[in-house]
């Protein structure tokens, strides 16, 4: 499963066109975030996980991926 954190490309400081771009990283955790009053699980690699601590986001769970075996 893909790594559902996204960063922004380009501003008006680089005189490029702003663009939204999908990590394109294996998701090793789900994370159960709260935004915006809502609550939602979310797939996340180690090197987003990390930014979202990093950025304060409010983690109030988190699970490791597990292949299923069935």
């Amino acid at each position: 499963m893909r790594c559902e954190g996204w960063r922004k490309n380009g501003s008006f400081m680089t005189f490029g066109p702003v663009q939204w771009v999908q990590c394109p990283n294996d998701a090793t955790v789900i994370l159960t975030v709260v935004q915006d009053g809502e609550t939602t699980d979310q797939p996340a690699c180690n090197e987003c996980w990390q930014e979202a601590i990093e950025r304060s986001v409010v983690i109030t769970q988190t699970r490791p991926m597990t292949e299923d075996k069935g």
